[in-house]
């Protein structure tokens, strides 16, 4: 068997064709959603990208690992993201393709071979890994236009913080120039390079997190008149980072975001025609997901943002495409709406590489493979929890299909009936009709960190910072 993990970044989980977007083409996607399983209530484990992708990859939460925001750095010695050790306990050879963003990029550490990957390349150089190109490297002069783009553009050092970055531009490079195309070829070659040696491979797109930077070939697939905006709200939310953002510019910048979701399906379309030319696609476990959401203008103002809790931002896509010879075809559509978790992600992998049970148990997440396979696992979820850490301040979100409950320890409490409100206008903690759930949801919270198992919190912020490069390598 082999596995190929597909990554976005802060893409929201209602951006694919096959969930009835009508501003994106998906096709890559929709395949992997025809010949799988499309989980239309996943939520992230944490916001925004480094705790999340570490718990997703640990399998642990970030309130175990300590690892709580961008900002953080585990410091033990023994490795926690165990996956690409695993896959090579199992006899695969191991691959990283793009970006993965497990500890600040500005960390003054290195850690060489820590992850267990056998060949990683990336967007840029990674600080604390052991990289063998990386797109800068290969491709210096496309770099400098980009770079020079951005400059022209006026973007942020890290994408998102400014409205330049929302609204970003349409490139002069196509998209076979682009360092998320340039990942996916490599990813491609590896898979053909191995085809008969089984591997284990993560595919982790840049896009489509801003700035919304969109490839001369993809530009004019949405365009702002198309769109259809959110609803607007009363002004008693609070304002996102980007308020008074006009309608024609929100627009705008949903239309590029759009048009790079369309893009980066391109780019793993690359992986998916490799592993059909070397007949391994049938046999591969292939899963999909984006390590957060993206406000994209919900709630009633303009964020584009990944920091809070209400459901465009802690919502992901999630398609698992299991082997064929491994699971029952013909899937019951029902399981598609349980809530599940990217916690969920490596008990999963696991299961199906036959890891031995009582190191899954470990975990803190369930594994999704009895879902796969039609039958009802004895681990089945009735919440998801999502933990968010800001400003000294811990936020945890308990969530089913149907209502949530954010909790803060400054002691506020947020509660929405998602499905009558699924833009989290009306909190209705004080609604004494909704008293019942909300202490039903409290309960589940509770049954969550019950769950949790071991807590190794051997993080911390404390480390020699330096300015992280784009083009440095070792």
């Amino acid at each position: 068997m082999n596995i190929v993990i597909f990554m976005t970044d802060q893409q929201s989980h209602d951006t694919l064709g096959c969930g009835g977007n009508p501003y994106v083409k998906t096709p890559a996607y929709d395949r992997l959603a025809r010949d799988g399983v499309h989980f239309t209530q996943a939520t992230c484990a944490a916001t925004p990208c480094v705790p999340s992708r570490f718990a997703m990859f640990s399998g642990y939460y970030a309130s175990q690992t300590g690892v709580k925001n961008n900002g953080h750095l585990y410091q033990d010695e023994n490795c926690i993201p165990s996956f690409g050790h695993v896959c090579r306990e199992q006899g695969l050879t191991t691959g990283v393709f793009g970006k993965m963003h497990f500890i600040p990029y500005h960390a003054d550490v290195e850690r060489q071979d820590y992850f267990g990957f056998d060949r990683r390349m990336g967007h840029f150089y990674e600080t604390g890994e052991r990289m063998d190109n990386s797109y800068p490297q290969a491709n210096p002069e496309t770099m400098d236009i980009l770079n020079q783009e951005k400059i022209d553009g006026g973007i942020s050092k890290g994408g998102d913080a400014c409205m330049a970055d929302m609204m970003g531009y349409d490139s002069t490079v196509p998209a076979n120039k682009f360092p998320d195309w340039w990942c996916a070829e490599q990813a491609a070659s590896f898979i053909t390079e191995h085809a008969d040696q089984g591997f284990a491979t993560v595919v982790s797109a840049i896009a489509p997190h801003a700035p919304h930077v969109v490839p001369s070939d993809f530009k004019d697939l949405c365009k702002p008149d198309d769109i259809v905006l959110p609803a607007e709200a009363d002004d008693s939310l609070s304002p996102g980072p980007l308020n008074n953002v006009s309608k024609n510019e929100l627009a705008e910048g949903l239309a590029r975001y759009y048009n790079r979701v369309s893009f980066v399906d391109a780019c793993h379309d690359q992986v998916l025609r490799a592993l059909d030319e070397s007949g391994q696609y049938d046999e591969t476990l292939i899963i999909y997901c984006s390590d957060h959401g993206e406000m994209i203008g919900s709630r009633g103002h303009s964020a584009f943002s990944k920091y809070c809790l209400y459901d465009q931002a802690i919502r992901v896509p999630l398609i698992i495409k299991p082997p064929k010879s491994m699971c029952h075809q013909g899937q019951v559509a029902e399981l598609c709406a349980r809530p599940v978790s990217l916690i969920d992600v490596l008990p999963t992998i696991y299961d199906f590489l036959g890891v031995d049970q009582l190191r899954i148990d470990e975990l803190s997440g369930y594994s999704l493979k009895p879902l796969l396979e039609s039958v009802t696992s004895a681990h089945e979820r009735s919440t998801t929890i999502t933990e968010f850490f800001m400003h000294e301040v811990y936020s945890v979100a308990v969530r089913d299909v149907h209502n949530k409950l954010i909790v803060r320890d400054d002691g506020s409490e947020e509660f929405y009936k998602i499905d009558e409100d699924p833009q989290e206008i009306y909190n209705r903690i004080d609604d004494e009709n909704c008293t019942e759930r909300i202490q039903s949801m409290r309960d589940g919270l509770e049954k969550n960190k019950q769950c949790m198992g071991k807590t190794f919190d051997k993080a911390s912020s404390d480390f020699a910072q330096r300015e992280w490069s784009t083009t440095q390598t070792n």
